[in-house]
């Protein structure tokens, strides 16, 4: 008989499968252009858009445990914890802006974001999750793999 742990980690498991799942028969990603090519990557300028965000700290920001706390604050917001209860479409990509602490072990600030679909750039649903906010970026620029 598995311990609650273990039926914890098979929980997430299929939550994130059944979500895997959900993504690949539709997603839509945040708008860009390719402002140049490489073998195996680009830079894409992105427009002004909205996004909702979530601030952590953790020294591992891509798989230490704010990770996913981080995550799930903002897949519960697209889930329905939002000012209108309604479920919003996964989108990509999920954005994480780190800011490195001093130090070689010191916490990482970082910024983890969900694109918020085209359709709802104008009445964009609030949070009601006080950890999670509309994030109105302008313009900006990334590398990214292809």
């Amino acid at each position: 008989m598995g311990t609650v742990k273990q039926n914890s980690q098979t929980m997430q498991a299929l939550v994130l499968l059944s979500l895997a799942t959900l993504v690949s028969c539709y997603l839509e990603i945040a708008p860009y252009e390719v402002m140049k090519e490489y073998d195996e990557w680009e830079v894409r300028k992105y427009p002004a858009t909205k996004w909702i965000s979530t601030e952590a700290q953790d020294p591992m920001p891509h798989d230490g445990p704010e990770h996913q706390k981080a995550f799930y604050r903002l897949f519960n917001y697209i889930d329905g914890s939002n000012n209108i209860e309604t479920k919003i479409p996964m989108t990509a990509p999920v954005t994480m802006r780190i800011l490195p602490g001093e130090g070689p072990n010191c916490g990482r600030n970082y910024t983890m974001s969900f694109y918020i679909p085209s359709d709802m750039q104008l009445e964009t649903p609030q949070p009601t999750d006080p950890m999670l906010y509309v994030e109105e970026r302008a313009e900006f620029m990334v590398v990214a793999r292809r």
